[in-house]
């Protein structure tokens, strides 16, 4: 084991112009301070550290990351278990952070393991909402993330992800973008690395307005079952790469705009294989039909299952490039439907029932 200040608390404190920095805590309290205008980060949370409590904190324009857990390099190497673990960060309030709402920052060695986030709400912070990197097993519950980007850079979002993120449960959480002109690029973006596996979106409400792929994930394994997915520029969904993921019991709507109506409501490509996606509802209300439920974009898009989807107001499913070795044996279709001629694409039905092994001429509905 290793020597760690325990027992510890920090609470109800207006803290103007600095920061709260917890170092190598156990069992300590840092909760229901005030700190307004911080130079810096307004909690800076190091490891190694466990079973803490970070909660009912209120943090108002930081100039850095509003919340920012992290393993020290000089705290390195450390021993098995001994990083950032077992914490609950709950019911913060983050106003206008000059950076990130809270970053979770590991090493490889020594990640950020094991903690829960719930119920924190952050408000227009300049970048992103949460990142992650070197961050594993965490559970995300009940959080809202509300206009993200407001510096308008690059890559602003509700959740993103870098490297070595896994087995994370993000759950109804609420990302929204209200503003009149939109800067959140993505609701939640894992596409800078693959090694982000065997995550879980699960009930979440990504509901606000973004200006690319609402959802853009390129690692392996992930789960996405029970979301509401809206109001995307590009793409509901965007499996960049990604195989066996299982897309289930989503709910999508006007996640493509009139403008790029070839770009899918699920929108596979980059070599996207072995992905299941079955029982979720495509709705589009836009003036033009002509955008898809599914797109498979590229050759190496194969082996994909697709299910029972409902779509309305849009192709059901258009599969360009030859994509090869899609199983559509069960892929029943109904709503209202409209498309083109693209190899194996699927159009002008209201009802199919068709196994797709190959590529074949377009089928015909009668």
């Amino acid at each position: 084991s290793f020597g760690l200040q325990k027992n510890g608390e920090c609470s109800r404190n207006t803290v103007i112009g600095g920061r709260i920095a917890f170092y190598m805590q156990r069992n300590s309290k840092c909760d229901d301070n005030i700190i307004p205008s911080s130079a810096g980060e307004g909690i800076f949370f190091a490891g190694p550290s466990y079973d803490n409590s970070i909660s009912g904190n209120i943090i108002k324009g930081s100039t850095a990351d509003s919340i920012k857990i992290q393993n020290q390099l000089e705290h390195t190497p450390l021993l098995a278990g001994q990083t950032v673990r077992g914490n609950t960060i709950s019911g913060n309030t983050i106003t206008n952070a000059g950076n990130i709402g809270i970053t979770l920052s590991g090493i490889s060695t020594a990640q950020v393991r094991g903690n829960t986030f719930a119920n924190n709400i952050i408000d227009t912070p300049s970048f992103h909402g949460f990142y992650l990197q070197d961050a594993s097993e965490n559970t995300f519950v009940g959080n809202s993330i509300i206009n993200p980007n407001e510096s308008n850079a690059s890559r602003g979002s509700g959740f993103y992800l870098v490297v070595r993120n896994t087995k994370n449960v993000f759950s109804s959480n609420v990302v929204k973008d209200d503003r009149a002109t939109t800067r959140m690029n993505y609701s939640f973006c894992n596409r800078e690395d693959n090694t982000c596996t065997e995550n879980i979106l699960s009930g979440n409400q990504f509901n606000g307005k973004s200006t690319d792929r609402n959802v853009w994930i390129q690692s392996n394994n992930f789960t996405i079952t029970g979301n509401h997915i809206e109001g995307g520029a590009y793409a509901g969904l965007y499996l960049d790469g990604a195989s066996y993921a299982t897309v289930v019991g989503n709910t999508f709507l006007n996640n493509t705009n009139d403008s790029n109506n070839s770009w899918g409501e699920i929108w596979c490509g980059n070599s996207a294989t072995n992905n299941l996606i079955d029982g979720n509802v495509f709705n589009s209300t836009a003036t033009n039909k002509a955008r898809s439920g599914i797109w498979f974009q590229s050759t190496g898009d194969t082996l994909n299952k697709v299910g029972k989807n409902i779509y309305n107001g849009m192709v059901t499913l258009q599969i360009d490039n030859s994509g090869t070795a899609n199983d559509l044996s069960v892929h029943n279709v109904s709503g209202v439907n409209s498309g083109d001629n693209a190899p194996n694409s699927l159009y002008s039905g209201l009802s199919a029932d068709i196994a797709l092994k190959a590529p074949i001429a377009s089928p015909t509905f009668t």
